[in-house]
């Protein structure tokens, strides 16, 4: 795979950025997912998250199979590990995608369902995400996400969890596409949450296409408010088939 000039120079920016930052709280390896699937679409990928220091790493494995054109699943398994100890289980999740209208519509929507399991007596949740996608112009991709989740389990808390991601991004050269995204965490609608304890982060990324069906994506995160993470270093590794 060749890397273009450019996304050498933001890939080292970025890694600057994340190293001078403080150690984070916690690992983000969740994206923000668009609506539209691919008929016959199949990819397996590895997500890492860490802090600059080492001290907590995120792991994650998934596999996504397109059904039809409007209709995809997949599987997620995580891990992590905090301050040397050894890596222990996190969470599997299974996911449903529904596309609700064509790849081709100026705007573009579609809904999830996640299912989350957990151990050790945290807990699990059911969820449904609204996805949108936009093209305003040749290269140029806008995604807003809206996710409103139950918890559930000896120690969910009430109400429904409330977060927003949204993503902008630009093609600058082939094979390279550039952005930034941010996640939004406001609480419960039965203890929503000031807005300092809040959790909001945003960061660049860049995705990078290489050949046989793979593909890489780097970037950043950093809390904007007292209640988020620090900084979250991303990278993951993705094999389409």
């Amino acid at each position: 795979m060749t890397v273009p000039h450019s996304a050498v120079l933001f890939l080292a920016a970025s890694a600057s950025v994340v190293l001078a930052s403080s150690p984070a709280r916690a690992q983000n390896t969740g994206g923000v997912f668009g609506p539209v699937v691919r008929d016959g679409h199949a990819a397996a990928e590895y997500r890492i998250g860490i802090d600059p220091d080492g001290e907590r790493i995120t792991q994650r494995l998934h596999y996504e199979q397109a059904f039809s054109g409007a209709l995809m699943g997949r599987v997620v398994v995580q891990t992590r590990s905090a301050d040397g100890a050894p890596t222990d289980f996190d969470y599997v999740q299974g996911e449903l995608f529904v596309q609700l209208n064509a790849d081709d519509a100026p705007w573009r929507h579609g809904l999830r369902f996640d299912v989350r399991v957990r151990d050790d007596g945290r807990p699990g949740f059911v969820s449904t995400d609204y996805m949108n996608e936009f093209n305003p112009a040749d290269g140029l991709e806008i995604r807003t996400v809206v996710l409103a989740t139950v918890e559930y389990g000896t120690a969910a808390r009430d109400g429904v969890v409330l977060e927003t991601r949204n993503h902008l991004a630009a093609d600058v050269a082939p094979g390279l596409r550039l952005g930034v995204e941010t996640f939004n965490a406001y609480g419960t609608t039965a203890d929503f949450q000031r807005m300092r304890r809040q959790r909001h982060q945003i960061g660049p990324f860049a995705f990078i296409s290489g050949g046989a069906g793979w593909r890489v994506f780097v970037g950043g995160l950093f809390g904007l408010t007292e209640g988020s993470p620090d900084v979250n270093a991303r990278f993951w590794l993705t094999k389409s088939f």
